[in-house]
């Protein structure tokens, strides 16, 4: 998968989002359409799952993996499965588990309900824990790196690959369904919200804007989206390096995915946001060990 995750492909396909957003997304449904037969998972999930492999599992027949942030879906755990990995576990704390019987009769469950600041396994259980697209969710990231660090054996290694990242692009997540109408912040045909709109704008402005394209109904629906869930924990890319560093893993390798962003945008933006340094971040690759 390693070629549908190049950087300079990246880099092409962000003003071909901006200026061309429907062969955009006719460009990411033949991408999926490549990868979907092949692994039964999303784009992201597959490009995370080859990255792991190659950096982490020397050794899969005898390794113990835990997933965060597993898919209700099992998808990652099955492929991890697939893999040759000696034992796999997952945990979410999504609700759908609590009332969904998703149980193995060889292994027992293999994604349990739990959460990732309080996981329930004993100390230097797992060789690796594995997280995609999590991260950015976690309202305690710090606490979560502690547990983490606490089920992990020595010398063991944590992979997380996470983005867009709040102060990226899209790092607002919209995913709304109102008025039958939907909007997702990976289309860019059906997301009406502008690249770094949610960082410049006051709810007020954005609803302003936003009555003028949508209904209202599901402007008010986008709106809370962005300023009021707690599904994401809304930290920028420097918060992100802080904790990693300041956690009780030693950070092995850190890789940054970028957006081209326009130059006035992005002073604007560094104008209002002193601390931050890089923008353009959407997507974070860390790879952590055990001390």
């Amino acid at each position: 998968m390693g070629w549908l995750d190049n950087q300079m492909l990246r880099s092409a396909a962000a003003p071909v989002r901006r200026f061309f957003p429907r062969g955009y997304a006719l460009g990411k449904i033949l991408r999926q359409r490549l990868i979907a037969p092949m692994s039964g998972l999303e784009t992201y999930q597959a490009s995370a799952l080859w990255r792991f492999r190659k950096a982490c599992l020397s050794r899969p027949r005898t390794a113990c993996v835990l997933e965060i942030g597993s898919d209700l879906e099992m998808r990652v755990v099955q492929a991890l499965r697939s893999l040759g990995v000696g034992q796999v576990l997952g945990v979410s704390n999504e609700e759908a588990l609590r009332t969904r019987a998703a149980c193995d009769a060889d292994t027992g469950p293999p994604v349990l309900f739990a959460d990732a600041t309080a996981l329930p396994f004993g100390n230097g259980t797992f060789n690796h824990v594995f997280s995609v697209a999590t991260v950015e969710h976690l309202l305690d990231l710090p606490r979560a790196l502690e547990e983490s660090a606490r089920v992990l054996k020595p010398g063991g290694t944590l992979y997380v690959w996470f983005g867009p990242i709040w102060s990226a692009a899209r790092g607002h997540h919209v995913w709304v369904d109102a008025d039958r109408q939907s909007v997702r912040f990976k289309d860019a045909a059906t997301n009406p919200i502008p690249d770094f709109a949610h960082l410049i704008l006051t709810r007020e402005q954005m609803r302003e804007a936003l009555v003028r394209r949508i209904n209202a109904g599901l402007a008010d629906a986008v709106v809370a989206s962005v300023y009021d869930t707690t599904f994401l924990n809304r930290l920028f890319y420097h918060h992100y390096m802080k904790i990693f560093y300041s956690s009780p893993l030693s950070v092995r390798r850190v890789r940054v995915w970028r957006d081209c962003a326009c130059r006035e945008v992005l002073d604007m933006l560094q104008f209002k946001y002193g601390k931050e340094t890089d923008f353009r971040v959407t997507n974070v690759e860390v790879i952590c060990d055990r001390r």
